[in-house]
């Protein structure tokens, strides 16, 4: 009788599928098979490779098994060689599969980086992108396959370029303004996109010195945050969240209640709304701050003080926030008797699966709650939430007004998610903020 446990490489592909793809309710065999076959989409050697690179990285953290992630690092450069294969053609290079592979090994980069070096590498991973977003130019966008990608690229291209306060490419702004032709430009999601680009391009300007006018800028960081205000003021039902309260657990559910969302792509939006309301309220911080201690000051009115304690709030706030979303990445779920449509449950007995290395354990299977128009199964939409979460705790850890314990609590929880979710590049951010910011707090130079 024929042996029928699956391969290394079809366990890695289920992996992959499982953990890093959302609205998929087929499984992985036949979703690739059906990837062959779809007209908007073709899988290549670059992107199979890439996604067993990913997929054995994450195996490889589960069954704790170092081997694994050797096979990994092939299965990495294996895709790097048929990617620079790829980009020798016109005609691959602008296949939505090239550049899906990009983007999944920017996810390899995340998934193993240890060292400074692996957030260059992402870095670079996302400028390949987008070189090749400009290289297909508008007619990408005809597709939904195409809308997409653009839309999880640039989210991904706006966070490194706000890391390294440098402006998003012009062809990126083109791009966007040519898809407003094909999607309602009044969809909470295109909107907080808009504003993710603006502010990119804003922040950058400010920093490079290109903008220096303290009133100037704190009236374009209040239209900013203003508008993002707004934007999440009334989400549609499946984009809201329920608050549950529990006193268990205490070093994990750290401010005493914690957030479910109804599916990743939520979690993701709101932390990343919150990450850039705490780079706005640190400017406008920052900003009255230099504007009182001009000689005469600048910023006289009450107004400006009642300002400068609204900011401090918001970031208290968005700071607790960030922090409620934890539990459920690494696990936390309703209890059965809860209704998750519920705004506020009060206390409840938060259910935590112990299988580590499971990224999504915590949010709803399948294609459950993941808005109509991006649910289809004819491209992987990629879970990016808990790739970005280190990124959101990370500036928690840096603002101005973060305590020491609060401060503790975030480097120990990074770590923690490096070994959970086996997202390494925790890791480096944990090494960041113990070794620069801690000190502030301890007197340790």
């Amino acid at each position: 009788m024929p042996h029928l446990a699956p391969t290394i490489d079809e366990r890695a592909v289920n992996f992959f599928f499982s953990n890093h793809v959302a609205g998929i309710d087929v499984p992985s065999r036949g979703f690739i098979e059906h990837m062959q076959t779809h007209p908007d989409y073709e899988l290549g050697d670059n992107l199979l490779s890439s996604i067993k690179a990913v997929g054995l990285a994450g195996f490889s953290n589960v069954a704790k098994a170092p081997a694994l992630l050797v096979e990994a690092k092939k299965q990495y450069l294996s895709a790097v060689r048929h990617l620079n294969v790829a980009l020798q053609s016109p005609v691959e290079a602008k296949k939505d599969s090239t550049l899906m592979a990009v983007m999944v090994l920017g996810i390899f980069e995340t998934l193993v980086g240890r060292s400074e070096n692996s957030l260059i590498a992402w870095a670079a991973h996302l400028n390949g992108a987008s070189a090749l977003m400009k290289i297909r130019g508008p007619e990408q966008l005809s597709t939904l396959a195409g809308r997409r990608l653009f839309g999880q690229i640039t989210a991904s291209l706006a966070t490194s370029c706000l890391q390294q306060e440098i402006e998003m490419p012009e062809h990126i702004h083109e791009l966007r303004r040519h898809l407003g032709k094909f999607i309602d430009t009044n969809n909470l999601i295109w909107r907080n996109h808009q504003v993710l680009i603006d502010f990119t391009t804003f922040f950058a300007r400010v920093k490079s010195g290109k903008i220096t006018n303290l009133q100037f800028i704190l009236s374009r960081c209040l239209e900013l945050d203003k508008e993002l205000t707004l934007i999440f003021s009334r989400p549609s039902h499946d984009l809201t969240y329920s608050t549950v309260y529990t006193d268990q657990d205490p070093e994990l559910v750290y401010t005493g209640y914690y957030h479910v969302y109804q599916h990743a792509l939520s979690a993701m939006m709101w932390n990343g709304m919150r990450t850039m309301r705490i780079m706005l309220n640190e400017i406008i911080r920052n900003v009255l701050l230099q504007g009182f201690s001009l000689k005469p000051p600048l910023f006289v009115e009450r107004m400006y003080t009642d300002q400068l304690q609204k900011s401090t709030d918001t970031l208290y706030q968005t700071s607790s926030d960030i922090i409620a979303s934890v539990p459920q990445h690494l696990g936390y779920t309703l209890g059965s008797d809860a209704d998750s449509h519920d705004s506020n449950f009060g206390s409840r007995e938060p259910t935590l699966p112990r299988g580590q290395g499971q990224m999504w354990s915590g949010f709803m299977d399948s294609r459950s709650g993941i808005p109509e128009d991006l649910a289809s199964t004819s491209v992987p939409l990629l879970r990016t939430s808990s790739y970005q979460l280190p990124w959101a705790l990370f500036l928690v850890g840096m603002t101005d007004i973060v305590t020491e314990p609060v401060l503790r609590w975030v480097i120990k929880t990074l770590r923690r998610i490096s070994q959970c979710l086996g997202i390494q590049q925790a890791i480096v951010l944990a090494d960041r903020l113990e070794y620069t910011r801690l000190p502030s707090f301890t007197g340790i130079k």
